[in-house]
């Protein structure tokens, strides 16, 4: 009997030693997602400041071809 308790007692120590892996694991994924998720947000921010300055610029070039801006021309003279 001694010796099923120790086998069962170490059996239930490598478990629990298999779940403290996986937990640090999954720490260690969810900082990494963090991170990964804080630089995609960084870079969605940049894109919609340059679509905004590109529409904005589209925008412009779209007045002066129409000849609703002739600023450009002025500039050009």
């Amino acid at each position: 009997m001694v010796k099923e308790i120790s086998v069962a007692s170490k059996e239930q120590a490598t478990g629990v030693g298999g779940i403290n892996q996986a937990v640090m694991e999954f720490d260690r994924l969810a900082k990494e997602n963090e991170i990964v998720s804080s630089e995609a947000s960084r870079a969605s921010q940049e894109l919609n400041i340059e679509a905004d300055r590109l529409s904005s610029l589209v925008g412009e070039l779209k007045d002066i071809l129409e000849g609703r801006d002739d600023s450009f021309v002025k500039r050009a003279a």
